[in-house]
């Protein structure tokens, strides 16, 4: 899914309208290039709006599809 800034802010404040509501536009776009930093979010390729980063890359798993290791499995 492809959103514009403003789209963006938009689906943000659906979901915590209180914690984006005292945030002015140069805050939201530092927030933003801040979840860039942190591998949440790529901006688009046509340098219009912002997607996703797959969640398995924020998970850590590695592009050859070894993923994490499994932890506390007994193998049982």
């Amino acid at each position: 899914m492809r959103l514009s800034d403003t789209e963006l802010r938009e689906e943000c404040e659906t979901y915590w309208r209180k914690g984006f509501e005292q945030l002015d536009t140069e805050g939201f776009r530092a927030y933003l290039s801040e979840m860039v930093g942190l591998g949440i979010l790529a901006p688009n390729h046509d340098g219009l709006g912002w997607h996703l980063r797959g969640p398995l890359r924020m998970i850590g798993t590695s592009p050859r599809g070894g993923g994490p290791p499994a932890q506390g499995r007994t193998g049982l």
